[in-house]
């Protein structure tokens, strides 16, 4: 080589050198990617956003999303109906749903409790792979903190908000907060929680709310329809409540 102009050159600019400088270069970027491993691995040292994530999940903590305001509402039916468990309501400036089940019989008047918000139903294929995923494009923490639920085949499963470690045994899955507030579902393994199929559908129910700002709603006295029940009336009795951010 140094019987060649181009290594034996002192310019920068000529072949030899510039090699020689990208060849350094890669073992300086490769010695600060190595110093960056070990910083991120400690609560104290961390500087990546994702390696600060995942130690304070290490530790337990989890951010929390928004959480519905709730309203007590009388519903009466001139005929004996069923309206089911997700069943969407609309009125008094916002939506609202149930959370349970609810059987009418006629002319008989219940006092059921609503939440504030709309519901997102949707339904996924498993993978047959070890911690399947699925983030929500709602962002800013508006995915309700406490009205999630999976069904697998029609079945529901338990919801962790610790780990996948309290799902030892037990069909289920874990609730995580993305720093941009969006939800992500993560599924586990053979032994921690649920490991969906390629020949399983799952099914994601999820409430997405306004939080605080519902509290600020003037909804006593007013009407409201259900979604698919004509026939139902639907009056407020109280002003919402309990919403958090």
């Amino acid at each position: 080589l140094p019987s060649r102009p181009g290594w034996t050159g002192l310019l920068p600019i000529q072949t030899g050198s510039t090699l020689i400088d990208w060849i350094a270069s890669i073992g300086a970027f490769d010695q600060i990617k190595l110093l960056r491993y070990f910083q991120d691995s400690f609560p104290e040292t961390a500087l990546a956003d994702r390696a600060i994530l995942a130690i304070a999940a290490m530790q337990g903590v989890r951010l929390t999303r928004k959480k519905p305001a709730s309203i007590s509402v009388q519903l009466v039916s001139t005929m004996p109906v069923a309206i089911p468990q997700f069943t969407q309501l609309q009125g008094a400036g916002s939506y609202w749903f149930t959370t349970e089940a609810v059987y009418l019989e006629a002319n008989a008047p219940a006092s059921v409790s609503l939440k504030q918000g709309y519901i997102v139903d949707h339904t996924i294929s498993g993978l047959g792979l070890d911690y399947q995923t699925y983030i929500t494009p709602e962002s800013q923490f508006t995915v309700s903190d406490t009205d999630v639920w999976v069904f697998l085949n029609d079945s529901p499963i338990t919801r962790s908000t610790v780990g996948n470690w309290k799902l030892k045994g037990t069909p289920g899955f874990v609730d995580w907060t993305l720093p941009e507030g969006r939800m992500i579902i993560q599924f586990g393994t053979s032994d921690y929680g649920s490991t969906p199929s390629q020949a399983d559908k799952v099914r994601i129910v999820y409430a997405v709310t306004s939080g605080t700002d519902a509290n600020a709603l003037a909804t006593m006295t007013q009407l409201l329809t259900a979604t698919g029940f004509p026939g139902v009336k639907v009056v407020v009795q109280t002003n919402p409540s309990g919403g958090v951010n």
